[in-house]
């Protein structure tokens, strides 16, 4: 599989693969097992549920009506800790739609292995400040069943930390594992990336990519995209956007991007809006679904990075 980063060009293009995917970011909740400094604090100091759960399920019915293909991705806070998340994953995978989490394995490996088979991935986020030495044990349980990514958090502040849990996770061949910059999420917090010159030199000469070698035999819908470059090549996103933000390559400004026609990010309060960079504001609220103003052209960016590896793959051009 061809890197995204071996093509020294500017993207030009973005192209969804499978058309007709609504994909929907869910923060389900905003607590939290961990308190990390980098986190913006209202993720994990809140509560588990900010809405009616019968109205969240008039909600995804709406939606599973609307569109044919749903791709529904949970975070939190930590989404293991709602008392929904297994209900709602039946209730996504037994209409053919996808669901996946972004998760701290705050619950056991038995959980995990419970989940699983709902889901159409899993991407847990290694934070080394909060090391949790049962970590790769509940990645392992899952990852028999469905597709596991860790993101090891290179935390500038616990470095080593990270490398050795980076290092330990290689010799599986069932996970795929990535190691991820700390990037300014709130304005002015450095927190988790002071990094070094020699930190520095370390994003730049390492492969921070490791594809897993097995994969369970699992079949969903397509929800890469096609990154098409200024020389002319095309390379298929296959997972590793990540890529493309940590280059510094995700300046969509002024570009034509499909949000609100090809995503939807609902919030912990249940406000939803059009992606996750919230450009063009509220649109509606998961308690009143008959009232959501649904967009209908794709929208003209204003955002100077574009952080989030779903927003990446809307698709997008030049204009």
């Amino acid at each position: 599989m061809k890197s995204l980063n071996e093509n020294k060009t500017p993207v030009v293009k973005v192209q969804r693969r499978t058309p007709g995917v609504m994909a929907v970011t869910w923060v389900i909740n905003n607590i939290c097992t961990n308190a990390c400094s980098y986190c913006p604090p209202n993720l994990h100091k809140g509560k588990n549920h900010h809405y009616d759960w019968e109205n969240a399920k008039r909600f995804w019915q709406l939606l599973l009506n609307k569109y044919d293909k749903l791709h529904v991705s949970i975070s939190g806070g930590e989404p293991t800790l709602s008392p929904f998340l297994l209900d709602f994953a039946k209730m996504i995978h037994d209409t053919g739609g996808k669901t996946g989490i972004t998760t701290n394995f705050a619950r056991t490996p038995r959980y995990m292995a419970q989940l699983a088979p709902y889901l159409a991935y899993i991407s847990s986020s290694f934070h080394p400040s909060f090391e949790d030495k049962q970590f790769l044990e509940k990645a392992l349980a899952a990852a028999d069943i469905t597709p596991t990514n860790i993101r090891v958090m290179m935390d500038s502040n616990h470095w080593d930390t990270a490398l050795k849990f980076l290092d330990s996770c290689k010799k599986h061949k069932n996970i795929t594992v990535e190691a991820v910059k700390i990037l300014d999420w709130m304005p002015g917090n450095m927190a988790g990336r002071n990094y070094t010159e020699e930190q520095l030199k370390w994003f730049e000469n390492t492969n921070l990519f490791q594809e897993a070698e097995v994969w369970p035999k699992r079949k969903y819908f397509d929800s890469c995209s096609n990154i098409h470059f200024e020389d002319g090549e095309v390379i298929n996103s296959s997972g590793n956007e990540q890529e493309l933000i940590n280059a510094g390559k995700t300046n969509f400004k002024g570009w034509k991007c499909h949000m609100g026609l090809e995503s939807l990010f609902i919030q912990y309060t249940g406000k939803i809006q059009m992606a996750n960079c919230f450009q063009g504001g509220v649109i509606g609220d998961i308690n009143e679904p008959e009232k959501i103003n649904w967009p209908t052209a794709p929208s003209i960016c204003i955002k100077d990075r574009c952080h989030c590896t779903i927003d990446v793959l809307l698709t997008k051009e030049k204009v």
